[in-house]
C-alpha cells in the first residue's frame, strides 16, 4: 500500500491574507541566522514524522510519499491513502480536494472535529495517531521518522515534557505535567540526524517545570557529536523562573541560547486576571538576569486580552520600547476566541476593536525596528 502524506502549503493558506505590516515582520524574522523556515510550512510537520515512525514498527508492506498542496485543484499522485492534518485554516481546502476526488480515500485528523467537515463519503476521521495505527490492527509505538524531509533546513522540536502546572486563563494546555522517558527523548534526537539545523526548539510549554530539564546538558553534548554546527536550544519559560539567577545560569550551562519569555502584557491587573505567575517587577528582574547572562530574549506578547485599552497597550509598548536593545525579536500573537463569549466551542470568533488594531500596528512596527537593530 502507498501512503501519500499531504501538507497544505502556507503559501496557499495565506494567499488571500493582506500583505500588511505583520506579513512584512514575519518575512524579516526568518533572516536571523539559523532561523530556518522551509518554503511551504513554518516547520517540518511533526504528525508526518510520528506516523512514519510508528509505521516502521508494523510489518505492513508500504511505501510513502510527500505531496505539497500548492493549488486548490491540485492533481494528486497515485496512492492508496491520502493523509491530511486538518486545521481551521486548511479545512475548506481539504474538503474541496476530497470532494473533487471521490474515488480516493482520505484519512484525516487534526484540531477540528469531523462534524466540522462537510463529510464527503471518502473522508475517514481519526481522533489521534494511535487510532490511525490501530485501524490497521497494529499497536501504536512512539517513534519519529523524518526521512521524507531529509536534508531540509528547519528548527526541529524536542519534547522533554508535556503539560503545564500553571493555569493561565488564555491557555488550553493540560495542567497535568508528564515527563517523557529517556527512550522517547533518545528517539527524537536520533530522528533529527537527517535534518539540517542550527537550533533545536524545546517544545516543553514551560521549560524548567519537569525535573528532567537538568539533563539538557547531556542532550546538548550528544547532539553536538552528530551535528558540529549545532548552536544551542531555544526554550519557552516564565519570568517567574528567570527571576532566579541560578536558573538562568543553569540554562546557559545547558546550551540554551534563546529564551522566549511569557510576558503577554506589561500590566499587573491583566496578568493577575489571567492567572499569570508574575507581575511587572518579576518580568523586569527576569529580563535583567537573562540579558546579563548574554541570553537572546524574545518576549511573547498577546493582542486582545480582556481589560486591554489604550492606556494598558501604551504601558506595554513603552516597556518594549525601553527594553528594545535587550530583545532579539518579538513573538506577537492574536488571542483566538471560540464561541460568542469566548467559551469552549468549536467556532472561532473575531472580537478585535480599535485599540487592538492600533496596538497591532504599533507593536509590529516596533518588532521590525528590533529586527533591524
Amino acid at each position: 500500500m502507498h501512503f501519500v502524506f499531504c501538507q497544505v502549503s502556507t503559501n496557499l493558506i495565506n494567499a488571500e491574507l493582506p500583505d500588511d505590516i505583520a506579513a512584512e515582520y514575519y518575512r524579516k524574522q526568518w533572516d536571523k541566522p539559523g532561523y530556518y523556515k522551509p518554503e511551504h510550512f513554518w516547520e517540518v510537520p511533526l504528525w508526518i514524522a510520528e506516523i512514519c515512525g510508528s509505521l516502521k514498527h508494523t510489518d505492513l508492506e508500504y511505501t510513502t510519499e510527500l505531496c505539497i498542496i500548492t493549488e486548490h485543484d491540485q492533481t494528486l499522485p497515485d496512492g492508496d491513502y491520502y493523509l491530511f492534518s486538518v486545521l481551521d485554516v486548511n479545512k475548506a481546502i481539504v474538503e474541496g480536494i476530497a470532494t473533487a476526488n471521490p474515488g480516493k480515500i482520505f484519512m484525516c485528523g487534526g484540531y477540528v472535529t469531523n462534524d466540522l467537515m462537510s463529510d464527503p463519503m471518502n473522508i475517514f476521521w481519526y481522533g489521534s495517531i494511535e487510532t490511525f495505527i490501530e485501524s490497521f490492527h497494529y499497536n501504536y509505538v512512539y517513534d519519529l521518522d523524518y526521512s521524507l524531509f531529509s536534508g531540509m533546513q528547519t528548527i526541529p522540536r524536542l519534547t522533554m515534557s508535556t503539560g503545564c502546572k500553571h493555569h493561565c486563563k488564555f491557555c488550553t494546555v493540560p495542567d497535568e505535567l508528564t515527563t517523557l522517558s529517556v527512550c522517547d527523548i533518545r528517539k527524537q534526537i536520533e530522528s533529527f540526524e537527517c535534518l539540517n539545523f542550527r537550533y533545536i526548539y524545546l517544545n516543553d510549554k514551560t521549560f524548567g517545570q519537569a525535573r528532567n530539564w537538568r539533563d539538557l546538558w547531556v542532550i546538548r553534548d550528544v547532539i553536538k557529536q552528530n551535528n558540529p554546527n549545532f548552536g544551542g536550544f531555544i526554550v519557552q519559560t516564565t519570568a517567574a523562573k528567570c527571576k532566579n539567577p541560578a536558573f538562568v545560569r543553569s540554562l546557559v550551562n545547558s546550551g540554551v541560547v534563546i529564551v522566549e519569555l511569557g510576558v503577554e502584557t506589561y500590566n499587573d491587573d491583566i496578568l493577575r486576571a489571567y492567572n499569570k505567575p508574575q507581575n511587572t517587577d518579576t518580568i523586569a528582574q527576569a529580563i535583567y538576569n537573562l540579558y546579563n547572562a548574554y541570553m537572546a530574549i524574545i518576549p511573547n506578547i498577546i493582542i486582545g486580552l480582556d481589560g486591554e485599552n489604550t492606556g494598558t497597550y501604551r504601558q506595554t509598548l513603552e516597556f518594549l520600547t525601553q527594553e528594545r536593545h535587550r530583545f532579539y525579536m518579538l513573538n506577537i500573537y492574536n488571542l483566538a476566541r471560540y464561541g460568542e463569549d469566548g467559551g469552549d466551542t468549536n467556532e472561532l470568533t473575531q472580537t478585535g476593536n480599535a485599540d487592538d488594531e492600533r496596538f497591532y500596528n504599533d507593536v509590529f512596527r516596533l518588532g521590525l525596528e528590533i529586527l533591524r537593530q
